[in-house]
């Protein structure tokens, strides 16, 4: 997976390509995101049955309009073909959403988190890109704390595992935190 930039625009989009065990490439590129989105920073999951979901930060509307980072998400089936349309995970608000991080789930979905400053967020996709359940917030719980660096990890069950660094802006404290979520 790259991005390409978009001839006589600043956009970027996202292409990639599946490949056998021998690192032989199969069929065209992909296009993964079709929009001009200005895709960056692609996250991927590996799905049961070979199929595949891409998880990426966008910032430019298909009108052209800048507008605060937004967090898309599309699947694709073993075979490379597109499950549906890009589905934007976060909502547009105050603060921007960005570092788009994909686990799949052993229920045959995934899950797509993202920074959406100060907490994070979470959303549960079906394999075939449909939004199963509502978005989550990961609020900090400590006064004058922000977070950064997030992860997941699928767990038993469907369920998924949410890793984050936490800091505490008063005495300069780092912390490791982990919060475990069942199937939607």
């Amino acid at each position: 997976m790259w991005e390409v930039y978009t001839p006589g625009t600043s956009w970027r989009n996202l292409v990639g390509q599946i490949y056998t065990d021998a690192g032989v490439a199969q069929g065209a590129q992909l296009v993964i995101s079709d929009t001009a989105n200005n895709a960056q920073r692609p996250s991927v999951a590996g799905l049961s049955g070979g199929g595949f979901a891409v998880g990426w930060d966008s910032t430019t509307s298909s009108s052209g309009t800048v507008f605060p980072a937004l967090v898309r998400t599309r699947a694709f089936s073993a075979a490379g073909v597109a499950q549906g349309t890009e589905t934007v995970a976060s909502a547009a608000g105050a603060s921007e959403s960005w570092g788009a991080s994909l686990a799949a789930v052993t229920s045959g979905g995934y899950v797509v988190t993202w920074t959406h400053y100060p907490d994070h967020q979470v959303q549960a996709f079906t394999a075939s890109g449909g939004l199963a359940g509502t978005v989550q917030t990961i609020t900090n719980t400590v006064a004058q704390e922000t977070t950064q660096g997030a992860a997941v990890a699928g767990g038993a069950g469907g369920g998924f595992l949410f890793a984050w660094q936490s800091y505490i802006l008063v005495g300069s404290s780092a912390y490791l935190k982990v919060r475990a979520y069942s199937a939607h």
